[in-house]
């Protein structure tokens, strides 16, 4: 075997490969790997001299000033700014220009929910989770060379806040590596945060433009804080809370005086400039008790009322007859009820133009009455006593007080007119007489001499908003007319009745225009043509 290895090549020693190539490749990382741990002592050692080099001198005086932070009223998640400044007192004997300082600056920040508690000013307290509460920052900040910064600090909740500022200033003298330390605080600043918005119904931006129209039920729902914000709603216009009717009863219900300070404000619009759409502004204002009140939030209403038309006509005439569809016997009637198309004492004729423009093409008309005065006297001959009586009816009165629903409302009868142009309601009112004579009354056998029937009534023409969403309304009042109709009648002693004198209004065939109406109707009772017989408890006896 040859005894003699070439270089590179291997052997085996007790059972181990060797060669002298693989002890050298060893030594040469063993070489490389000193050297990088030779170079690494060499740079601890310069950066211990350079830390050596550093001597701690002494504390140092510093003052800091905060500044205010403005504004001091703020919107949730809107931001409030400081200047901060801090200056130091130079080491005795060392000349100023040949030092050099950082500050790096830090915000300790606490808080209140209420700003009362218990009755008195509660206590700033650090914020339960600072992490989602605030955020607060410093520019410039940590090695900054200016002692100037400004702090901004941005609430995320509506909260009473108390804010303080420290820096730390280290001071160094670029001759002797000596370097000196201090601190100071500054504050507390006071802020506070607000939520003050407001929406109505569907979604509504506040400070955006909202289309309704009267009658149309206006829900109002506040966000305010901090939670011990007191409100104030300001509403233009005609407005109710409500308007509740039955057979007997009619009441406008106005909103409360506590609904103005409530976070919950339900209305209705009643009335505007009739045919406009008139542009409300609606107030919500808040005031806090530390004497600070954020700006108010406000959102215009665009209130719209249809144009309307609305007229009386007189068209039958007063006449004594049995020619009356739902009498019985003699009456004194204004114009003639039938079974087909009627004759009426009155007709009203109505339209509303320009609804569908607010969303309200399904919208109606319909109209109420109101009996304002019924008023029957007759004077009555009694044959046994040989007297004469006057007896009276009159509505309202103390037993019956007014104002009088007359029929039922709304008042339902509203038809097409023949040419489909317009919609009509009519009346036709009448006053059933007794006969002339020999009828029982009591104990005695009464004549009937003369009679004397005077009646007033008010028709309101009333909006009926269709709305999307079975949204909440009530009747809008639109127009109103006063129409009236009286006879007399005397017995001629021939066993029979005349008509001295009649009176219908409008007068004559005249048509009346209707009247702007802002308000709707209301009663107390309900009241019928006074038709009722001598059963009616309302007769009175009196003396002419």
């Amino acid at each position: 075997m040859n005894k003699f290895l070439k270089f590179g090549q291997s052997r085996t020693v007790n059972g181990k490969a060797g060669g002298y190539g693989l002890r050298r490749g060893l030594g040469r990382l063993a070489l490389r790997a000193g050297t990088a741990i030779a170079a690494a002592c060499v740079f601890l050692l310069a950066a211990r001299a350079v830390l050596a080099a550093l001597t701690y001198a002494g504390p140092i005086s510093v003052t800091a000033k905060m500044g205010n932070l403005a504004p001091s009223l703020v919107q949730v998640n809107s931001s409030a700014t400081s200047s901060p400044s801090a200056y130091y007192t130079p080491p005795p004997g060392v000349p100023e220009g040949q030092l050099s300082a950082s500050y790096s600056w830090s915000a300790t920040v606490l808080d209140k929910a209420t700003w009362l508690a218990n009755g008195k000013v509660a206590p700033y307290l650090p914020p339960k989770d600072p992490a989602t509460a605030y955020t607060a920052t410093f520019s410039p900040n940590g090695n900054a060379q200016s002692g100037s910064t400004t702090l901004t600090f941005t609430p995320h909740e509506a909260r009473y806040w108390q804010i303080s500022v420290s820096c730390e200033v280290t001071v160094t003298d670029t001759t002797t590596n000596q370097y000196w330390s201090g601190s100071a605080s500054a504050g507390p600043e006071n802020l506070t945060s607000y939520i003050l918005s407001f929406t109505s119904g569907t979604p509504q931006v506040d400070g955006s433009n909202l289309n309704v129209c009267v009658g149309e039920q206006i829900p109002l729902t506040a966000s305010f804080g901090p939670s011990d914000m007191t409100l104030r709603w300001t509403v233009p216009g005609s407005i109710i809370g409500n308007y509740l009717t039955s057979g007997t009863s009619g009441k406008i219900v106005p909103v409360s005086s506590n609904a103005y300070a409530s976070p919950q404000m339900d209305y209705f619009w009643m009335d505007t400039d009739s045919g406009t759409t008139e542009n409300e502004k609606v107030t919500l204002a808040g005031a806090l008790p530390n004497g600070q009140s954020p700006p108010s939030a406000i959102t215009t209403f665009n209130v719209f009322r249809p144009v309307s038309t609305f007229t009386a006509l007189s068209r039958g005439a007063v006449a004594l007859d049995s020619d009356y569809y739902f009498g019985t016997g003699l009456c004194m009637h204004d114009g003639a009820e039938t079974s087909g198309w009627p004759d009426p004492g009155v007709q009203f004729d109505f339209n509303i133009s320009g609804s569908a423009a607010f969303g309200t093409s399904s919208s109606s008309l319909d109209t109420g009455q109101i009996a304002d005065n019924l008023t029957a006297t007759t004077e009555q001959y009694n044959q046994i006593t040989e007297k004469t009586w006057y007896f009276q009816f009159i509505l309202p009165s103390s037993k019956l007080p007014g104002p009088l629903l007359d029929g039922t409302f709304p008042y339902g009868d509203e038809f097409t007119g023949p040419d489909g142009a317009y919609y009509y309601s009519y009346d036709a009112p009448a006053y059933g007489v007794p006969p002339p004579h020999g009828y029982g009354f009591g104990t005695g056998t009464w004549s009937t001499y003369a009679e004397y029937v005077s009646e007033t009534f008010t028709r309101d023409l009333i909006f009926l908003p269709q709305l999307p969403d079975d949204a909440a309304f009530v009747p809008a009042p639109l127009s109103t007319v006063q129409w009236y109709w009286g006879a007399d009648l005397q017995n001629q002693n021939n066993g029979g009745y005349q008509l001295s004198y009649v009176f219908q209004g409008p007068t004559g065939a005249g048509v009346l225009d209707g009247a702007d109406l802002s308000s709707l109707p209301q009663w107390n009772n309900s009241a019928q043509d006074p038709t009722w017989g001598w059963g009616n408890p309302q007769w009175t006896v009196y003396t002419p």
